[in-house]
């Protein structure tokens, strides 16, 4: 629920209120979401912060039990396919940078 004043963020309608501008946004899969956490919790002080950490787990079992080298390998090859892909004659267009990453976390399971 938004808060007085502010836009109501709706994945169903790509709309990520102003902190996720479409033109220049990324959006990451749960593999490179692993990998940049894992880097990060072994190299800094952050290792005893409790929210790094249930995001690396939540990530990491949302990657599942495949080698998250192949996952991630695999996110790059699906990303770099949809991201080519439009739906020409539609209103639709190309894919939200949201819509190919959500895709690419499907692949995990």
């Amino acid at each position: 629920m938004a808060l007085a004043g502010q836009p109501a963020d709706d994945a169903a309608t790509l709309a990520f209120g102003p902190e996720f501008p479409l033109d220049s946004c990324e959006c990451l899969s749960d593999a490179e979401v692993t990998t940049i956490l894992d880097t990060h919790l072994r190299s800094s002080a952050a290792a005893d912060r409790p929210f790094p950490r249930k995001a690396l787990e939540y990530a990491r079992r949302n990657v599942g039990a495949r080698p998250l080298e192949a996952v991630k390998t695999e996110a790059v090859h699906v990303r770099q396919a949809l991201q080519d892909l439009d739906f020409e004659g539609t209103d639709a267009g190309a894919l939200h940078v949201f819509e190919v990453a959500a895709i690419t976390n499907l692949m995990g399971r």
